[in-house]
């Protein structure tokens, strides 16, 4: 019997080692592509909420003080970037604050607001949602919907 659970364990051993490395070949192929994917879904989102903005550059802050801002004022969300919005004579109109807001019922919501240079704001884009929208009433509403009707026989 002992014979057979060393076996046992090095052929799990041997599939996980395999397995893993597969992974990580398969994670070292597709890294580049998701990260420019990532990119351009926030420039995307950053050009819904500065239309006449012509260009962003990233602005300098400090991180973890923004998260402290946050927390002492009851939220449990980041600041994951901040850009400057910039029209075509690099004149800064405001600014895209993305955050991703962490109060969900089961997940996150990450979107991207512009305010303006006098503190309005210009507009808001979703990024992504990680909540479990099948779940809720409107959402199963929606669902139902969009389901085709049976034709009448």
């Amino acid at each position: 019997m002992n014979k057979r659970i060393v076996h046992d364990a090095l052929i799990l051993t041997a599939f996980t080692l395999v397995l893993g490395f597969i992974l990580a070949l398969v994670q070292g192929i597709t890294a580049d592509p998701i990260d420019k994917a990532n990119k351009a879904a926030a420039q995307k989102a950053y050009q819904a909420v500065f239309s006449d903005a012509k260009s962003f550059e990233k602005y300098d802050y400090d991180a973890d003080e923004a998260d402290k801002l946050v927390s002492d004022a009851g939220y449990k969300d980041t600041i994951d970037d901040i850009e400057t919005a910039l029209d075509s004579n690099k004149e800064t109109l405001g600014y895209v604050i993305t955050v991703t807001a962490k109060d969900g019922s089961q997940g996150s919501i990450t979107f991207s607001v512009g305010i303006k240079n006098d503190g309005t704001v210009n507009g808001l884009s979703l990024i992504h949602i990680s909540e479990p929208t099948r779940r809720t009433p409107i959402s199963y509403a929606v669902f139902c919907l969009k389901k085709k009707k049976k034709p009448d026989s």
